[in-house]
């Protein structure tokens, strides 16, 4: 899945597309940590194998993706063209596969009554926990760009 990743490399204006991605998986991950410990504390659980998941972090996770896909379009016009329908779209369905990652990897971690993927990364849960949401957003947003922006 990862491999995804490298195909964004050979486009036009690759370093942009890289970054983007980058910058979707990574604000999303930590917009919806970041709103599930703020936020969610009274309807956390609606994910058997994930009890500390809550749905304000899930919606905290995707609009922050929606807010700097469109933040990017904005500063990169040049590189996105079309309306701020297409980055909305590549955001969601990017931000999706992103929650889906980590939620993959949770229900791994729960049936194996693991609690972290490892203790490489210190603070981090493992390295699959650092790349959960990476790995299977990469497609995703690849799919979505190349479909909508023509690539």
């Amino acid at each position: 899945m990862i491999t995804f990743i490298t195909r964004l490399t050979v486009l036009d204006n690759a370093v942009y597309f890289v970054a983007l991605y980058f910058l979707l998986v990574f604000l999303c991950d930590s917009a919806a940590w970041f709103f599930g410990i703020l936020f969610g504390k009274n309807n956390r659980g609606f994910i058997a194998a994930s009890p500390n998941k809550s749905i304000i972090g899930f919606l905290g996770g995707i609009v922050a993706a929606i807010a700097s896909g469109i933040l990017f379009k904005y500063f990169f016009p040049q590189i996105l063209e079309g309306n701020y329908w297409k980055i909305f779209i590549v955001s969601v369905i990017t931000a999706f596969g992103a929650i889906t990652g980590d939620l993959i990897e949770s229900v791994f971690k729960r049936f194996s009554d693991v609690k972290d993927s490892g203790n490489i990364i210190p603070g981090r849960g493992g390295v699959l926990d650092s790349i959960d949401s990476l790995l299977i957003a990469a497609p995703i947003f690849y799919i979505g760009v190349h479909f909508l922006y023509n690539l």
